[in-house]
């Protein structure tokens, strides 16, 4: 028995006694060692596919395999490993020793084969003199040599923010469903994490999109890092192209994270991240675009738990949209009001618009999910009594709804408010509210001192916030502002009747002849909820599919990915040269 330990946890196992016999040096490759060895023990490692070209057997001896996958991910199943899988030191004596005895079963034997054809067919030990032949000396006869792969679409790089449960994932996954894959090869960006709820968000991108997950940090200096924060902090990000040692920074990370790839689009789909919009400027070549998915400039003064969060990033973001080729609001209401607050850092001109698109498949379908499952723990089998107040169909009451994160600008305060005017005017009659946030405690309490706890149920974030929309009758909106709402949208797909208060692109959010749109205070809003209870607020048929046609029509034509797009001289650092930085001052 040997123990080949990665290189990092060598030095603490290195001075234990009862290794001493059984520890490889680190300075031996791991390649010797498993030359002369008959049998591997590993766990999740990528060594096996190194071991599986010398056709011997392999064990997998995994005792934390269900915490393992489910925040790591495996490479393959159980079921699809070239090996026995154990999960305990038991049990692998025992597999060793049937193996001593038996040999290989017939059914690890195939699985090893299959494992052995996907991937690594080819290794044969002549693999390196196979290369240099075709490679360095234009050898070609014997050999089997195929072209280039070709691919002809138009390369598209989204960088996706964060990916938590949010409007803007979903409104994200929604387009990249409905993109044209044949002609666009999309890839994506974010942040390497092992969170549960981001993880689920990635599973459900498009299958044909190809998935970054940008993985350590940036190289350079101490003394270069620092300018780069201050930069940010005083909300200046400017640097990045002027200052040679900021440009070379931004460039070395683009090239650590892509490498020679190049993409002739490049968007900033999140918007508030102020690292992300700057490495997205040093893509070489590239037409750049970043989204706008609020009124930006309300957003950027939002105070949350006593202090502005946003402040600081926006303001940096904002200080590069000179150099973006296409601001995307995403609603033509919104193009206004952020073309106006934010005119002194890029022409009127660059401030487009392009609707978000919506899934109104997933809308109908989580309609029909069974509410008092989705709300059962499936450790314990309890169901959460607000699921069996919903449900019970002989004490049905008059329900309102709403949907989004317990924050600021959504104003879920005014909605309590108004509520109370209405129960104390119909008892009969109740409120969910759906999502989770900073300020679900202090809801929570505003709900205990009117005296709602009764009729008012915060039943936090829902993986299918649509049996719960299934179950109510109408939804309410009390935001302060918004930029192009899907639960609107989605509210209209369930066929509720939907009330709101005014923010600055509701006309956008809200189509003539649907809803019903009041003043932004308590009384307004609680008068618009009385007029549902009186059957006042329409609720026509919402053709979903027909605006999701026109919304990616206007993604295309935002972003002009229709036809040559108009191509901004870069040096070759990646970043604007003087010259078109000036050029834009001038226009």
């Amino acid at each position: 028995v040997l123990l080949k330990t990665h290189q990092v946890v060598h030095k603490f196992a290195a001075h234990r006694p009862d290794l001493r016999d059984l520890l490889v040096p680190n300075e031996i490759p791991t390649n010797v060692v498993l030359g002369v060895t008959d049998i591997l023990v590993t766990d999740y490692s990528s060594i096996f596919f190194d071991f599986l070209s010398t056709d011997r057997p392999i064990v997998f001896l995994t005792p934390d395999i269900d915490e393992y996958s489910g925040y790591r991910g495996l490479y393959l199943e159980p079921d699809e490993l070239p090996g026995p899988v154990v999960r305990s030191e038991a049990e692998l004596v025992a597999e060793l020793r049937r193996l001593d005895a038996d040999g290989v079963s017939a059914v690890v034997a195939r699985r090893h084969a299959a494992a052995r054809k996907r991937f690594s067919s080819h290794e044969d030990g002549s693999a390196t003199d196979r290369i240099i032949d075709i490679v360095f000396r234009g050898k070609r006869d014997g050999y089997r040599v195929g072209p280039p792969q070709k691919d002809d679409r138009v390369s598209i790089l989204i960088y996706a923010g964060g990916m938590r449960p949010n409007g803007i994932t979903t409104s994200l996954i929604n387009l990249l469903d409905a993109i044209d894959h044949d002609r666009f090869d999309v890839s994506v960006i974010f942040r390497k994490t092992y969170a549960h709820a981001v993880i689920e968000n990635q599973r459900q991108l498009h299958p044909r999109v190809r998935q970054f997950a940008r993985v350590g940090g940036m190289n350079g200096s101490k003394f270069t890092h620092l300018i780069r924060r201050l930069s940010v902090n005083r909300g200046r990000v400017s640097t990045h192209a002027t200052n040679p040692a900021q440009s070379k920074l931004w460039d070395d990370e683009w090239r650590r994270c892509f490498g020679d790839s190049r993409f002739e689009y490049v968007i900033d789909f999140a918007g508030y991240t102020a690292f992300w919009s700057t490495l997205l400027l040093h893509a070489p070549g590239a037409h750049r675009s970043i989204w706008m998915h609020n009124d930006l400039a309300a957003d950027a003064q939002r105070i949350t738990n006593g202090r502005r969060r946003h402040l600081k990033d926006l303001r940096a973001v904002f200080s590069l949209y000179g150099d973006y080729d296409d601001l995307v609001s995403v609603s033509p209401s919104l193009l206004k009001i952020n073309a106006a607050s934010l005119s002194e850092y890029a022409p009127n001109g660059r401030f487009v618009a392009a609707r978000n698109l919506m899934n109104p498949s997933r809308v109908r379908n989580g309609m029909t999910a069974d509410l008092i499952q989705e709300a059962t723990d499936p450790e314990t089998g309890e169901v959460e009594p607000w699921a069996i107040e919903l449900s019970a169909p002989d004490r049905r009451v008059p329900t309102f709804v709403t949907v989004g994160r317990l924050s600021v600008e959504k104003n879920h305060a005014r909605l309590i408010r108004a509520f109370a005017i209405v129960h104390e005017a119909n008892r009969r009659c109740r409120l969910v509210i759906v999502g989770d946030g900073p300020l679900a405690d202090e809801l929570r309490k505003l709900v205990e001192r009117l005296g709602l706890a009764e009729a008012v149920f915060l039943v936090g974030q829902q993986a299918n916030p649509y049996a719960i929309m299934a179950a109510s009758d109408c939804f309410v909106l009390s935001s302060n502002y918004e930029g192009q709402p899907m639960v609107i949208l989605e509210a209209m797909v369930a066929r509720l009747p939907v009330v709101t208060v005014a923010f600055g692109s509701v006309a956008d959010a809200l189509p003539p002849g649907f809803g019903l749109v009041t003043d932004s205070t308590d009384e307004a809003l609680a008068d618009g909820m009385m007029a549902h209870l009186r059957g006042d607020v329409p609720a026509p048929f919402f053709d979903a599919e027909s605006r999701n046609r026109t919304a990616i029509e206007e993604f295309e034509r935002a972003v002009q990915l229709k036809g040559a797009a108009k191509r901004v001289p870069h040096n070759s650092l990646g970043s604007r040269t003087r010259q078109d930085r000036q050029r834009q001052k001038s226009s």
